[in-house]
């Protein structure tokens, strides 16, 4: 006999027409093989329903708004303290890249609360995705530690036609 299996998940699309595939295998089975999963309904249950509609190609709007390139991004913790004990010792950048099919500038700095820049601590081309990989251990440019307070993390973007950017407050404590 055959069985239907159905799968839900949920994810975040940051490109235009993302194309997604799968594969499936008995797991428990020595030397079993993947099969690839064919995309489209397992059953026509309209008489309208249009086969060839059917797929594993997703088209999100909202990665189409020309304004923006950044999304989510923040700061974790929103306080750390580099002082060495491996406890929260640095921020993590987190932050998503949209409509940039190409790679683009990124810069990723450090500012007090006056405006004067502390560090720029990535300073590299990047396109569309999740970035979780960025880290600024409270060292300034010069590989001083900072005086604790309060400090701006800017992250700017040059696309084609358009620049964006985000800025977010960290805390230093020790």
């Amino acid at each position: 006999g055959s069985a239907l299996i159905k799968i839900h998940f949920q994810t975040e699309v940051l490109t235009y027409s993302t194309n997604f595939t799968a594969a499936v295998r008995l797991s428990d089975e020595e030397g079993s093989i993947s099969q690839a999963v064919v995309s489209g309904d397992a059953a026509t249950l309209a008489a309208d329903d249009d086969a060839d509609l059917s797929g594993t190609t997703v088209l999100s709007p909202s990665v189409l708004r020309e304004d923006r390139l950044l999304d989510r991004m923040e700061i974790v913790p929103a306080v750390f303290t580099p002082n060495g004990d491996q406890v929260n010792d640095v921020a993590r950048v987190y932050y998503n890249l949209l409509a940039l099919d190409v790679a683009r500038p990124i810069e990723i700095a450090v500012y007090d609360l006056s405006g004067r820049l502390i560090r720029i601590i990535h300073d590299t081309p990047e396109r569309n995705g999740r970035y979780e990989d960025k880290t600024w251990d409270g060292l300034d440019a010069q590989g001083q530690l900072v005086p604790p307070g309060l400090y701006i993390v800017r992250l700017a973007i040059e696309g084609d036609a358009q620049q964006d950017g985000q800025a977010r407050l960290v805390g230093v404590a020790y």
